[in-house]
């Protein structure tokens, strides 16, 4: 069985200008390391995962950059529209994988 993990990176930090200008808070640096990198390493220390990031259009190239970089197992996948139905169903399904594997019994 494949272990993927979905991340909704698409936020901008607006809060966080000048900053953030223009950069997605994922991508933020934070003492030398990329946030998006700190939660990738904690991931990895439980399974080796795929890391399906859904990023925002306007923030294409900067994604690109990014995975051409990073040694990480990932995928972008980009949001054509912002639509809250499509965020919740995705957390939906990452909660019902998350509850069946940890109530399934060996």
């Amino acid at each position: 069985m494949m272990n993927e993990i979905f991340l909704l990176v698409g936020g901008e930090a607006t809060r966080l200008q000048p900053l953030s200008s223009g950069i997605p808070k994922a991508l933020l640096t934070i003492k030398g390391e990329k946030i998006i990198d700190k939660i990738i390493t904690q991931f990895s220390k439980f399974s080796d995962f795929t890391f399906n990031l859904i990023c925002s259009e306007k923030h294409r190239q900067h994604w690109n950059d990014y995975e051409a970089s990073s040694s990480n197992n990932i995928n972008l996948l980009f949001e054509q529209k912002k639509l809250l139905f499509v965020k919740t169903r995705i957390l939906l399904k990452i909660t019902m994988n998350f509850q069946r594997d940890i109530y399934q019994t060996p």
